[in-house]
């Protein structure tokens, strides 16, 4: 996540692959909980494919099944629901209708709930129901919930148009860079994509405050080049 912060994809990608190496020391659950992280990073800029998506996703929903701790069927849920999310948000509604389908949770039962809901308004923005997509999730919204809750807002505000409650979620990205180190999520599962997005919710603040307060957007664009200088290798995004 610190690598990631500082737009050093390279080194991330590299110590995801010695985490992978250590995991298969300490058993499966490991390594798919890294597998995921890396989907997480890679959808970011555009590299994860859906078909790896689908098949992380089954997989994961084959453990809930496997599995006779409680724990470890939690995190699969979590993981299957990850990955329909970011196959959601590349455009896809397959995989999502599937996962949402077969991975199911209680009102009550947090993160999973969050994150079910997430799922259900990330494909509602896909099919143009901006509205539909903030309704759902705005009863998450009480103190507790998952990090990316605001970034899907943020994507429903922007599609509707609404640039001042967008930029509102956009701030509330970029200021809570703590909860999205330390949520705690599925073995802080969501840890290093929610970091990435706290930082590239500068970039859209700073897009934002063009059309709603010009005179502070070059202050959020500034903030975005100082947390990922120019010179640094940042895939995906525009210089």
């Amino acid at each position: 996540a610190m690598a990631v912060d500082q737009g050093k994809w390279s080194m991330a990608e590299s110590l995801l692959s010695d985490a992978d190496k250590q995991a298969v020391k300490v058993g499966a659950r490991n390594q798919e909980r890294f597998a995921g992280i890396a989907l997480g990073l890679r959808s970011v800029v555009g590299k994860a494919g859906i078909s790896a998506l689908t098949t992380y996703a089954r997989s994961e929903v084959a453990a809930i099944i496997a599995q006779d701790n409680g724990i470890d069927r939690d995190a699969a849920a979590f993981h299957a629901l990850f990955a329909a999310y970011l196959a959601a948000r590349s455009g896809d509604k397959k995989l999502p209708a599937e996962i949402l389908a077969r991975v199911s949770a209680d009102a009550d039962d947090f993160p999973l709930a969050n994150l079910r809901a997430i799922v259900s308004a990330e494909m509602k923005l896909t099919g143009g129901s901006a509205d539909s997509a903030i309704s759902t999730l705005m009863p998450f919204v009480n103190g507790d919930e998952l990090y990316i809750t605001h970034l899907v807002l943020l994507d429903g505000y922007s599609k509707n148009h609404d640039e001042v409650h967008a930029l509102h979620e956009a701030q509330w990205l970029a200021e809570h860079r703590g909860r999205a180190y330390c949520e705690f999520g599925a073995h802080q599962f969501l840890t290093a994509y929610s970091v990435a997005q706290s930082d590239l919710a500068l970039l859209r603040a700073a897009e934002l405050s063009q059309r709603v307060a010009p005179v502070v957007a070059q202050e959020w664009l500034a903030k975005f080049k100082a947390t990922w200088p120019a010179d640094v290798q940042m895939p995906g995004i525009a210089a």
